[in-house]
């Protein structure tokens, strides 16, 4: 009979430690320095995620204006609203939030290199995962970010959870006990992200494609279920609530603000923003958000062709 060998996770090296720990001085100083002027931690996003959090910690109501929110998904927005109706209060609770994100954006570091090294390092020998630590640990704009009230550090370690289960799904032999569960776990996760960031939509088509390219079957329509077990209850809602069929009028709206505009800006032979501030007036101008999303598809397709 073979003995059967047992992969054990590769410790890391001193080097992704140091790194780890710049990433937890420079990440605390940045953060204590936010926290000592409100103003600091906001940006023009962030407005949106507290208003829309306030709203549904008040009223229960996902919506802006009296009007169903279409283009914030709601994750960032309930996590905030979790955190300020807890026993600390609206304002620790923003605290206690900022204080989460940053915790989330350190771990990623360690979770790069456990991702990397064991997922990967045969072929690499853990340098692509240590240098990843590395990167993360001084990106500079991931730091900063992380003491803001915005979506992205949370965003970012749920993304990677997800791939990581996906890629165990991916890769586990046919008969492997774990590759089912890896599967749920992906498609749980990354619902859970669609629902935090509607770009998450690609994450999910691609570990569902390579499923099907190896012919799993089973964990294909595992992970997919999974994710839109997730996510279709909040298309039915935009559906019934506002007469909007999807997860986000994001996409529509930036193709007009941003791509399409671009060449509209041209063709009028005006500045980008001031090509900007005439669509956003005419999307302005709509009845609701789902008329702004329709119009805003319709001529942004039409610029761009």
């Amino acid at each position: 009979m073979g003995v059967r060998t047992v992969t054990r996770p590769r410790r890391p090296p001193t080097l992704v430690l140091c790194a780890v720990a710049g990433a937890v001085l420079l990440r605390v100083i940045l953060c204590a320095a936010a926290m000592t002027a409100p103003e600091r931690c906001r940006e023009p996003d962030s407005a949106d995620y507290l208003e829309l959090a306030r709203n549904l910690r008040l009223t229960g109501a996902y919506a802006r204006n009296g009007e169903p929110e279409l283009f914030r998904t709601p994750g960032y927005p309930a996590f905030l609203a979790l955190l300020q109706s807890g026993f600390v209060g609206p304002e620790a609770g923003l605290t206690f939030a900022l204080l989460i994100q940053v915790a989330a954006d350190i771990a990623l570091c360690l979770l790069l290199w456990y991702w990397g090294a064991n997922l990967i390092g045969r072929q690499l020998n853990g340098g692509a995962a240590a240098f990843a630590v590395v990167w993360q640990a001084a990106a500079g704009v991931s730091a900063v970010f992380a003491c803001k009230l915005l979506s992205d550090s949370l965003y970012a370690v749920l993304l990677l959870g997800a791939l990581t289960a996906a890629a165990t799904a991916v890769t586990a032999d046919e008969r492997a006990r774990r590759g089912n569960p890896a599967a749920l776990t992906a498609g749980l996760l990354l619902g859970i992200g669609w629902l935090w960031r509607a770009v998450t939509g690609p994450f999910v088509i691609v570990p569902v494609a390579a499923l099907l390219f190896r012919r799993q079957w089973r964990r294909a329509l595992i992970l997919s279920l999974a994710a839109l077990l997730i996510v279709a209850p909040w298309i039915l809602r935009n559906r019934c609530a506002a007469g909007f069929t999807g997860v986000s009028t994001v996409a529509a709206i930036n193709l007009y603000r941003y791509n399409a505009a671009l060449l509209l800006a041209r063709e009028h032979g005006i500045g980008f923003a001031a090509e900007q501030a005439r669509i956003d007036a005419e999307l302005a101008a709509c009845p609701d958000q789902a008329a702004a999303a329709r119009l805003a598809l319709r001529r942004g397709r039409a610029a761009i062709l």
